[in-house]
């Protein structure tokens, strides 16, 4: 019998830094011998099996490290697989080269007389030592220089004009006079109050009568515990399993790590759990559901049995619960549904990008993300645009916050302003 070439390789998930590919042919597992050096050498703990992207079904290394097995070795060009923009981390640079920043940082870690088995990578940053520090800003800079030499990966995003376009993204373009306090985040002068450019916008719909809700995604992380935990920590699961973690509460409170442990299916936020769970994920949903104070009743009552559930999501908090109950006094029951089942589908790709508030009057609703004039939509954003254009159906609009000067000549459109609360 001859020995399988490993032809038809596939990657078994590609946010790994040593990554794993799967041979159609003949079932092997293995990683590509351009990673053994580093791997051996920092990433040891990561070498005896992957964890699959879509399922986080752990599956175990049969063939070890195995030559060209990756697309560049293999003469392909590499796929770009961008990491969300998280704190820290927002840049294009950050966010396509993070294997390859990680990896020369290693590498300069080494170089710099440090002992890589003592190496940690992503320490903390109180906790780094200055020759981490060093590795990861010189890393930073030569990995810059190699993109403005020879870019490896293009980045193929949309742009915030281009999605604003594609799914017909209602603009309100409203007039402010900017101010610089000297603090983080941009103020906007209203009357004798300096404001945030979406407290403005909330004080702006107050004068029109709305009421408003500050979301972002928090609340929604709320609102998906309280309705889903039970069919999430369902103890028939055969895939549910005591998950530790430190309490979210007590770290907020005292920084103590305080270990709490909740039953959770190990494939949970996974395109692949809401395949395997489909039947019982629809079971949960009833007719009851339909009428909102069946629904607020069921909120009521199931708020203490989340918990777990909520403190594993960070959504512990009781302001985001208040503001989940209130997403279900304005959203009608159907759109509530859509909202849960949207997020079961997939949740850690759908969990962030959710609108900055949520504004309502009389039957009146529409979800609002707000920008300052030089403000564009982050990747996460823009992915939840095209998610309601396809799946949630939610009048959404963006509130663009211009400085007045720079709209003499050019005011906002009245009509538009006074469609939603600005006239």
């Amino acid at each position: 019998m001859s020995k399988c070439t490993h032809k038809n390789l596939h990657c078994l998930n590609e946010y790994e830094l040593i990554r794993k590919y799967h041979c159609d042919d003949c079932g092997a597992v293995m990683m590509c011998a351009c990673d053994e050096e580093i791997g051996k050498k920092f990433l040891a703990h990561q070498l005896s099996s992957g964890t699959a992207l879509d399922s986080q079904e752990r599956i175990p290394v049969t063939a070890g490290f195995v030559a060209s097995a990756c697309d560049e070795c293999r003469d392909k060009p590499p796929g770009s697989h961008p990491v969300a923009a998280t704190p820290g981390r927002t840049s294009k640079i950050k966010r396509y080269y993070w294997r390859e920043l990680a990896f020369r940082e290693m590498e300069l870690y080494e170089s710099y007389g440090g002992v890589p088995e003592q190496y940690i990578y992503e320490l903390d940053d109180s906790d780094e030592q200055s020759i981490v520090v060093k590795a990861r800003t010189q890393s930073l800079d030569d990995i810059k220089q190699l993109h403005s030499q020879s870019p490896k990966y293009e980045y193929s995003e949309k742009s915030t004009a281009q999605v604003i376009a594609d799914y017909d993204v209602e603009v309100i373009s409203v007039d402010g006079e900017y101010v610089d306090d000297g603090g983080r985040k941009t103020k906007i002068k209203y009357k004798d109050d300096l404001l945030t450019v979406e407290e403005y916008t909330e004080a702006r719909l107050h004068e029109q009568g709305y009421q408003t809700i500050v979301l972002e995604s928090s609340p929604f992380h709320a609102l998906f515990a309280v309705y889903m935990w039970m069919v999430i920590q369902d103890p028939a699961d055969v895939q549910v399993q005591m998950a530790g973690f430190g309490e979210r509460s007590a770290y907020e409170e005292s920084r103590e790590k305080n270990p709490i442990w909740v039953p959770l299916p190990d494939d949970f936020g996974t395109p692949a759990y809401s395949t395997r769970r489909a039947i019982e994920i629809e079971r949960h949903f009833s007719s009851e559901w339909e009428d909102r104070e069946n629904l607020l009743w069921l909120f009521d009552y199931w708020v203490p049995y989340s918990d777990g559930l909520r403190q594993y999501l960070w959504a512990h908090r009781e302001v985001d619960v208040k503001k989940a109950r209130k997403i279900v006094e304005v959203v009608p029951p159907a759109s509530v549904q859509d909202i849960l089942r949207y997020l079961v589908s997939d949740y850690w790709g759908r969990y962030i990008g959710w609108p900055d508030l949520l504004a309502f009057r009389d039957n009146d609703f529409v979800f609002i993300e707000v920008k300052s004039s030089k403000d564009k939509l982050s990747e996460e954003q823009k992915r939840w645009i095209a998610g309601n254009d396809e799946y949630l159906s939610l009048p959404f609009k963006i509130y663009k916050i211009h400085r007045k000067s720079a709209q003499q000549g050019a005011p906002a459109d009245p009509k538009n302003a006074a469609r939603f609360g600005f006239g």
